[in-house]
């Protein structure tokens, strides 16, 4: 990102990795109409950040980095509407005190059996994630407190 304040030039440069690995065990099932169902999955795991920062402000150069993890433990709701058809709620809570928290939440649409593989289902939909991280004082002080938001896409496999 670039940008011009009172005459300086300045850039900025984040690199941002995410990885949140988990498990999830279906608790609860009901048949819905004639050829549906809705279950209840709960699941935990722990969401691992990694954030790099580079700022130039005229001649002069800004570099901060961290990584963290923060546990967390949600929910999901998923409506199967018929063999290939869903719609499906994902939401999640995490935090290690007051200096690193996050909320995340999911709305998909669903369809199964994508591209003959009965194992696969392709999803679009929609997230918000919200993650809030302090560490450090002073100019060795690292804070994110970020909203990634927006819509999203992919392909889900079952083993």
């Amino acid at each position: 990102q670039k940008s011009h304040v009172d005459g300086v030039k300045i850039k900025t440069t984040t690199t941002f990795k995410l990885l949140a690995p988990g498990v999830a065990y279906t608790v609860f099932k009901m048949p819905f109409l004639a050829k549906g169902q809705f279950s209840i999955t709960p699941y935990l795991g722990a969401r691992y950040t990694y954030n790099k920062v580079k700022m130039k402000a005229g001649g002069t150069h800004f570099r901060n980095h961290d990584s963290w993890l923060t546990p967390y433990i949600g929910a999901r709701f998923t409506l199967d509407w018929n063999q290939h058809w869903l719609t499906e709620l994902a939401t999640d809570m995490g935090a290690t005190g007051e200096n690193n928290y996050s909320t995340n939440t999911q709305v998909f649409v669903g369809y199964k059996d994508f591209m003959g593989m009965d194992n696969a289902t392709l999803y679009v939909g929609y997230r918000y994630l919200h993650q809030y991280y302090k560490d450090g004082h002073g100019a060795k002080q690292f804070k994110w407190d970020m909203k990634l938001f927006g819509p999203i896409a992919g392909v889900s496999f079952t083993f």
